[in-house]
């Protein structure tokens, strides 16, 4: 097991568990079930946690990769970026989620919190997929031309 690998294991698990964990918090705010509710909030919670692992093993994965022919430092250096602005979204998401678990018990507060963490958790996860398609055009090329390219 090597940096890269880890560091796609780890962004995976982040890419599937966050957005699903979303839909999840929405249909229990929305139908006001406080068990899925409670069980969503602590799923963002350690999500969050797991990307700081995967923030922290990009650096060494590039440098495991960096004399590959097909890599760019510029799509690195774009995907790194994003990355940063990335981490902290979804680090204050999952501190709120740890809020909104700590007010569970007050239905009025828990619901409110709920909706504003469930905002928050869809403006993470649409970073988090952007910064993972950028994390993918640095070893697929083919990912780098868009739909409008092809076309001509």
């Amino acid at each position: 097991m090597n940096y890269p690998y880890v560091h796609l294991i780890l962004g995976h698990v982040s890419i599937i568990t966050l957005p699903v964990t979303v839909l999840f918090l929405f249909f229990a705010t929305y139908k006001k079930n406080n068990q899925m509710r409670f069980f969503s909030l602590w799923i963002l919670f350690f999500s969050g946690l797991i990307v700081l692992p995967t923030f922290l093993t990009g650096e060494p994965a590039f440098y495991a990769i960096e004399g590959f022919a097909s890599i760019r430092d510029t799509i690195v250096h774009t995907h790194e970026e994003f990355a940063e602005k990335t981490l902290t979204i979804i680090l204050i998401n999952a501190g709120l989620a740890l809020i909104a678990l700590f007010y569970h018990k007050n239905e009025k507060w828990n619901l409110r919190l709920s909706w504003g963490v469930l905002s928050v958790a869809i403006i993470s996860s649409m970073a988090l997929l952007w910064t993972a398609k950028l994390g993918g055009q640095i070893r697929h090329s083919e990912t780098r031309i868009s739909i409008f390219e092809s076309l001509n």
